[in-house]
């Protein structure tokens, strides 16, 4: 056993390019995080060894967010490799979210009562950049950020002769510059700055993995996924005198060490993995409508107080209806849109 870690654990290497060719796994996994972070109801409340385990593992969960980050910044760079004009990468990007993110709110402006100034102010992101971005669904409004001023980060990382040293000097300049504006602006907003590092790794990687061969020894993935565990649990919780910190550590570290290791497995055993892709393929709507969803399915099973069972059919239920709709609006884009 001590032979095998060892060979096949530790010295084996893994190419980036597994981040490109399992792509819609490791974005289901992520998905599946979203998932545990928000709706999983914890079943060892009664075990007091397993419990804080349990509880460790959803509070951490968000870290599904980055390795969203990680993976759409992939998308992104080799999107625009192979077509860089601007105005068709807009449209392909946003006639992705109009529809999903319009019946979103609809959806929820009709069960939550919303006013109709309310739904405005969410559709249109007002109430991310005025009042906080974690008011609803942050992450679409962020990504459409994301969206529009990705093709001229692409320009200026393809005009830099040395890519590595240009990411390593943005990050830094990143780093330093909102470490100073702290005092400045609002906290939320750190987090979605803290999450611009991983998204800068993985154009990074999308660029080595068109144009040379990475390979990384296993060994420090497992330091990189480690130190993320580590960095998550003393960090819990306490006040630093950085906001969000974690973000910019822990899940950084979870997002690239998990993110590629996994790929790494799924490689090694050339495995078929049908219920990750059905999840990275309807990433978007999971994100969108599972709590909407989600919350209705577990009120109704409440009674039956058997958690495992609830959180099973809670996450089918949410898994079908969100794949639904993947398809229906996929259809609606290619046909109308």
């Amino acid at each position: 056993m001590g032979m095998y870690w060892k060979k096949i654990i530790l010295n084996k290497k893994t190419s980036l390019t597994v981040l490109s060719q399992y792509r819609f796994p490791i974005m289901g996994f992520g998905a599946f995080l979203i998932l545990f972070f928000h709706l999983w109801l914890n079943i060892f409340n009664n075990i007091s060894f397993l419990a804080p385990i349990e509880r460790f593992l959803k509070n951490t969960a968000y870290y599904g967010v980055d390795i969203f980050f990680l993976m759409s910044a992939i998308g992104l760079y080799h999107s625009m490799s192979k077509n860089d004009n601007i105005k068709q990468f807009y449209y392909k990007r946003f006639s992705r979210l109009f529809v999903p993110w319009l019946v979103c709110c609809l959806l929820t402006a009709w069960d939550n009562k919303w006013s109709f100034l309310t739904l405005l102010k969410n559709f249109t992101g007002y109430s991310f950049f005025f009042q906080s971005i974690y008011t609803f669904k942050w992450y679409i409004i962020a990504v459409c950020i994301v969206y529009l001023l990705f093709p001229f980060y692409f320009h200026l990382f393809n005009k830099a002769d040395n890519k590595k040293m240009f990411t390593l000097k943005v990050i830094l300049l990143w780093f330093i510059t909102f470490i100073f504006l702290q005092k400045f602006i609002r906290s939320d907003f750190y987090g979605l700055i803290w999450r611009m590092p991983i998204f800068l790794v993985g154009v990074l990687c999308e660029y080595l993995i068109l144009n040379e061969k990475v390979e990384i020894k296993n060994i420090y993935l497992w330091f990189i996924l480690v130190l993320g565990v580590a960095l998550a649990y003393f960090l819990n919780g306490k006040k630093v005198p950085i906001n969000d910190l974690q973000l910019l550590t822990s899940n950084f570290c979870l997002a690239f060490g998990s993110s590629l290791l996994l790929g790494s497995f799924l490689q090694r055993k050339n495995l078929r993995t049908p219920v990750l892709n059905i999840w990275g393929k309807s990433s978007l709507e999971l994100y969108l409508f599972q709590e909407l969803i989600g919350m209705k399915v577990i009120k109704l099973l409440l009674p039956l107080k058997f958690r495992l069972l609830i959180n099973l059919i809670v996450f089918f239920v949410v898994s079908a209806i969100c794949y639904f709709f993947s398809r229906l609006f996929t259809y609606i884009k290619n046909k109308f849109v």
